[in-house]
């Protein structure tokens, strides 16, 4: 089983439905790899959703609540 280290931009896009690569994002997200995270990625992401008119803040915080799961 490969690593899989998330970034904050792929996580980003998991979120933004609007974004052009939210499906193949999502894909990744889903897949069965062994997925790594370190929590300035996740402290940048929190910032980013939070300044982001686009994101449902509720759907943000439960989307980073499974990630961290």
């Amino acid at each position: 089983m490969k690593d899989f280290f998330l970034d904050t931009s792929g996580l980003f896009c998991c979120l933004d439905k609007g974004d052009h690569s939210h499906q193949e994002a999502v894909k990744h997200l889903k897949s069965e790899q062994h997925m790594l995270i370190h929590n300035y990625i996740l402290a940048e992401l929190i910032a980013l959703c939070t300044n982001r008119p686009n994101v449902n803040r509720h759907d943000a915080m439960v989307y980073l609540k499974d990630l961290t799961n």
